[in-house]
């Protein structure tokens, strides 16, 4: 096995080097991109070359565009050429067919996406026609070569995505099943955020002498650990078995702003505009970079007064099911991708999920504090301040950070806060509040908040594959 890792990175390539179709070089400068990642700098030659590849790399660091850009390529040499991509979610399945259609537009080059959750009789339809691109979960995926639907037989490039979450999600006997139907002369190119002795087991099972490829990213250095730090669990970060979600907020119309004044008691307030002094703001929809959809929302904040916060609220209970019976719905998932160039100047960064009914407000307010020390807080609903959760927040600046924070509502007066994912490692809260009766207002509600701190630093952050999962 050819090895490849790199831990300072410096790029050897611009995408005008790589030896691919003009009009795909074309097709890369309109969508933004400058220069090519370090997963991309390195793997798209050896994917152009014909190597398998053992891709390390996590969400967020252009491995979508490591394998898409190359294997444009070929089809654009070989119109004939099918190539099999399994991902572990619908979700990503339709992100990754979103990106090759970005990617290969006025190409002619045609997909699928075959996902659970998705009417299969439109598939079905799809699979009569010639594609060079099927996108599909396993099971699904499954389900269709059982019905004789797809044959792979004439599939000569196979993709592994997320390898790792497939397998922790059990998907490997359905893997193990649609690998078998693969011819066993092609070119397999497999991708992992984690290097487990179990995905060491895959990859000499599905992949041979394949070159290696480690970007690897360290988080930023913080003062938030120590020997209260709780250690990271096993727990389960992914939505709630048949959850309802309202996905890609980061292109939702729904967003308010509000301005806080430390001067005001943080009140809200009715007097500030976007391009005041004391505290100013602007939010802008459809960034294509930095971002990982292809779709991004940036949210900048700045002023000259210390410690001012801006928020910004998306309110659902409209858009509800039920509206009416709010209490029906009590596990609930925050979902985002952030990045920022500098995030050391924030003061903080806040993630809330809120529910009004019965003249009870649960808030479940998860704030990261950043130069106030690495270190996530949780709102105590009855106090009405800050508590020390004891958990780091390090996330890292000029990369994409994966947050999932998961709370539940347990009764009409107790509420849980569960768990918080940042980049992949999982901490358990189980901190409980008992809340007392306080206002009248009803919906549920998602904020994010921005803090200036002690200089009042400028400073910008972009939300991408923003979902909230609700059940």
């Amino acid at each position: 096995m050819v090895t490849e890792e790199f831990e300072h990175f410096v790029p050897e390539h611009t995408f005008q080097d790589f030896h691919i179709d003009e009009a795909l070089k074309q097709r890369i400068i309109a969508k933004g991109y400058t220069a090519p990642t370090p997963i991309q700098d390195k793997a798209i030659t050896h994917v152009l070359n014909g190597a398998d590849i053992v891709g390390i790399a996590n969400t967020g660091t252009g491995k979508t565009g490591a394998f898409l850009i190359p294997l444009i390529h070929k089809v654009l040499e070989d119109r004939k050429k099918q190539i099999l991509i399994i991902v572990p979610t619908r979700e990503l399945a339709i992100q990754i067919d979103q990106e090759l259609m970005e990617f290969s537009r006025g190409m002619k080059i045609f997909s699928v996406c075959c996902v659970g959750g998705a009417p299969i009789g439109r598939q079905l339809s799809q699979l009569r026609y010639q594609n060079n691109f099927i996108i599909g979960t396993p099971g699904r995926l499954k389900d269709l070569i059982d019905r004789g639907s797809i044959r792979l037989s004439a599939f000569s490039v196979l993709v592994l995505d997320e390898a790792d979450r497939m397998l922790d999600m059990g998907f490997i006997h359905d893997m193990r099943f649609v690998m078998s139907k693969m011819p066993k002369e092609r070119q397999t190119l497999f991708f992992s955020a984690t290097l487990s002795s179990e995905i060491e087991k895959l990859i000499s099972e599905f992949v041979r002498t394949p070159i290696r490829i480690s970007v690897k990213t360290g988080d930023t250095v913080g003062s938030g650990g120590g020997s209260s730090t709780p250690p990271p669990s096993e727990g389960n970060s992914d939505p709630p078995s048949g959850a309802h979600v309202f996905a890609n907020l980061q292109k939702d119309s729904h967003w308010n702003a509000y301005a806080l004044l430390r001067a005001e008691n943080y009140h809200l307030c009715d007097h500030c505009s976007p391009s005041g002094s004391k505290i100013n703001w602007s939010t802008k929809q459809g960034v294509s970079s930095p971002s990982v959809s292809g779709s991004a929302m940036k949210f900048s904040v700045g002023g000259d007064q210390a410690y001012n916060d801006m928020f910004w609220n998306n309110k659902f209970t409209s858009r509800l099911p039920d509206s009416d019976h709010l209490e029906k719905y009590h596990e609930f998932t925050y979902d985002v991708y952030f990045f920022g160039t500098s995030l050391e100047k924030s003061q903080a960064l806040e993630f809330d999920i809120n529910q009004f009914y019965n003249n009870r407000r649960f808030i479940w307010g998860h704030e990261c504090r950043i130069a106030g020390g690495h270190e996530w807080d949780s709102w105590d609903n009855n106090q009405e301040h800050w508590v020390k959760t004891g958990i780091p927040c390090n996330p890292k600046s000029n990369a994409w950070n994966h947050l999932i924070i998961k709370a539940r509502r347990i009764d009409d007066t107790t509420m849980e806060f569960v768990s918080i994912t940042l980049n992949g490692k999982t901490w358990n809260e189980n901190r409980k509040d008992t809340v007392l009766k306080r206002d009248g207002w009803h919906g549920i509600t998602i904020n994010y908040q921005m803090d200036l701190n002690k200089h009042a630093d400028d400073y910008t952050v972009y939300l991408d594959k923003l979902n909230f999962y609700y059940k």
